[in-house]
């Protein structure tokens, strides 16, 4: 009896560490990994695992003997079912339909495709519910406080390669294709990923230069791990510090500055701002049918985008060079419409 549990622990870890196409392992790399969680195999006993497994409920798959001593890579389908331990709640398989439901407009694909097993187990979940989870989609809805823009679409190898160079800090070879310039090849010492408003981009820099740059993935044709060259980082660079700092994303002028605020909303318009503030020291004051709004903020083209969506609801009061530059803005769209 010891003796089948062992083995059944050991192919249920085993099962753990295969990872979904087109990631792959061989057996040699998994036996490492098993020995490594206190287990005592040998390359033969987990290639006898593996293809007990590959005839069993588990869909697991290898590829082709390559020619000569190429190893056999083992891994499961995209579209394998996922089986877990313990089962999967009604509130997991919910709360993963929902982000799927949420998710789908805004990453792309090849974001999304890793976790296809996941999702369809979740899918089979709330199938097989009584009463209103089956038929949750009817009940509970996502609506963007915004216009949501479709995703840009990633190649899933372009993706890969830039988390696996970034996460292993190791260099990456580029073909580019900016927005109005011919292909270009790049060197690229990645930093970072970043994900914003439906782009995913490559924080980083290029050759032995130290400026950053933001290279957005689906402008990247393709991509290849440089495996035996090291990323340079810059001295003190932290991604954290470069979004928040120091402004990145958010178009700032350089360097970054503050603005001490002060605008004059409409009541209605300035009612979700009591509670969710713009800033630590935001405070608003109820007068004469307004709210003063006085807050400490990034100077920023997104801050300009945010108080334009609030059109005639919204007045600057100061700084001063902010009002005059709205009241530019609004002259140049009276002329517009008249």
């Amino acid at each position: 009896m010891a003796k089948t549990s062992d083995q059944l622990f050991r192919q249920w870890t085993l099962l753990q560490k295969i990872p979904v196409k087109p990631s792959s392992k061989t057996a040699a790399q998994l036996m490492q990994e098993l020995n490594e969680d206190g287990f005592t195999v040998s390359k033969r006993t987990v290639e006898r695992d593996l293809n007990e497994l590959k005839v069993g409920p588990f869909t697991v798959a290898s590829d082709e003997k390559g020619v000569g001593n190429n190893p056999n890579k083992w891994f499961f389908e995209r579209d394998a079912k996922l089986h877990m331990l313990p089962a999967m709640t009604m509130q997991m398989a919910f709360t993963l339909a929902f982000a799927q439901q949420v998710l789908s407009d805004q990453l792309p694909p090849s974001v999304m495709n890793p976790m296809k097993a996941v999702f369809l187990k979740a899918d089979e979940t709330l199938k097989s519910a009584q009463g209103k989870f089956k038929n949750w989609e009817k009940y509970v809805k996502h609506v963007p406080r915004t216009i949501s823009l479709k995703s840009a679409d990633i190649k899933q190898d372009v993706l890969s390669a830039c988390l696996e160079g970034t996460l292993q800090g190791l260099c990456l070879s580029i073909s580019y294709r900016p927005k109005s310039s011919k292909k270009i090849e790049y060197q690229v010492n990645p930093l970072g990923l970043v994900y914003r408003d439906a782009v995913i981009y490559l924080v980083c820099t290029l050759w032995k230069y130290d400026d950053i740059k933001q290279l957005a993935l689906h402008r990247m044709e393709k991509v290849e791990l440089m495996k035996s060259a090291k990323a340079r980082k810059p001295t003190g660079f932290d991604l954290d510090n470069y979004i928040s700092d120091e402004g990145a994303f958010q178009y700032t002028s350089s360097p970054a500055k503050t603005l001490q605020l002060e605008l004059k909303f409409s009541i209605s318009a300035a009612q979700h701002l009591k509670e969710t503030p713009l800033s630590d020291d935001q405070a608003i004051k109820d007068e004469n049918g307004f709210s003063i709004v006085k807050a400490t903020v990034l100077d920023s083209l997104q801050l300009r985008w945010w108080l334009m969506g609030f059109g005639e609801f919204v007045e600057v009061i100061n700084p001063k060079k902010l009002r005059e530059e709205f009241k530019q803005t609004a002259e140049k769209m009276s002329k517009m419409y008249s």
